[in-house]
């Protein structure tokens, strides 16, 4: 209870030492009590401060309480809850959570892509896909890397679509976006990617993790040989 006060004070780094403090509590009591201070307690920087602290402690156990803030009218306290819940890894919160993707707020948006992406969860492909064209970049980049994360065909041509309207770091990203997708490596390249998908589209299939090993490597291969065959003599 004495350090719910400190996470009110405005200095960021006397806020990030407390929320270090009551990550690493070691007991179930102890964590106990910081669920439920996060259910009694309403103000908005204390409740921002216990969803980070749970986070980082990657502390189970509170999922309802915390569920509870997904529609909070803070969006802060929304993206807080997002990053809570996919910190214990359970997959079964990414049905509460992927209606964040259509979110009105980008910075909830981004957060619900990261956290279905990182428990690869196939919810995240069809917003993703749809999130491809909003206005904001930074939306546009997390959907770009849920769809890397999480590899579907149905990305394959959103993804060729949107890479020549693209401008800066986003066209190179969607680039190896499809080299992770699809095992090949065209990079930025979009004419060899654009040749590849009219000649393959009819008939493609994702190859499995296995399949993409063999790749990655087969290419590693390729590209050795290609260095030691244009390395200058001397």
């Amino acid at each position: 209870d004495a350090l719910l006060p400190v996470l009110k004070i405005e200095d960021v780094d006397v806020v990030r030492a407390a929320v270090r403090v009551l990550s690493k509590l070691k007991s179930d009591a102890a964590k106990q009590a910081v669920f439920a201070a996060l259910e009694a307690n309403k103000d908005e920087p204390v409740r921002s401060g216990l969803l980070r602290a749970i986070t980082e402690g990657k502390y189970v156990g509170a999922a309802e309480s915390i569920k509870l803030l997904l529609t909070d009218k803070s969006w802060e306290l929304r993206r807080r809850a997002i990053e809570a819940l996919a910190s214990g890894g359970d997959v079964l919160v990414c049905d509460v959570i992927a209606p964040l993707c259509l979110d009105p707020e980008p910075g909830v948006k981004t957060t619900a892509f990261e956290a279905l992406s990182s428990m690869k969860s196939t919810l995240v492909i069809k917003p993703a896909i749809a999130a491809l064209n909003d206005e904001v970049w930074q939306v546009r980049q997390a959907s770009i890397t849920a769809l890397k994360r999480v590899r579907s065909r149905d990305a394959i041509e959103p993804l060729l679509t949107r890479m020549p309207l693209e401008e800066g770091r986003l066209q190179p990203e969607i680039g190896y976006a499809l080299n992770e997708i699809t095992g090949r490596a065209y990079g930025p390249r979009l004419d060899a990617w654009q040749a590849w998908w009219t000649q393959v589209k009819g008939g493609f299939q994702i190859p499995t993790d296995a399949d993409m090993a063999k790749l990655r490597e087969k290419q590693k291969v390729e590209m050795e040989k290609y260095k030691a065959a244009t390395k200058p003599t001397t």
